[in-house]
């Protein structure tokens, strides 16, 4: 793995995908049958870089989006 720059950065999240991020980073590191070194364990954060490279590596016209919403409709999310 490649030596990353990291920047930090506050974000403020509804309580329910708080919790359910906190939860399936525990269910991930509750999966494995062994210890993992502190440095490859799974947590919230690791979980938000995911997401970000999900949204890096799609298609969608960023030029185009100019909301939330529109965001959500062009990811086939809308109504969550």
């Amino acid at each position: 793995m490649t030596e990353v720059d990291y920047k930090k950065m506050s974000l403020k999240i509804p309580c329910d995908q708080h919790t359910w991020l906190t939860e399936r980073a525990q269910q991930v590191r509750n999966n494995n049958d062994a210890p993992v070194p502190a440095g490859e364990r799974v947590y919230p954060n690791q979980l938000i870089e995911v997401a970000i490279s999900y949204l890096m590596a799609t298609d969608v016209d960023w030029n185009m989006i100019q909301s939330q919403d529109d965001l959500m409709g062009e990811l086939g999310l809308e109504g969550l």
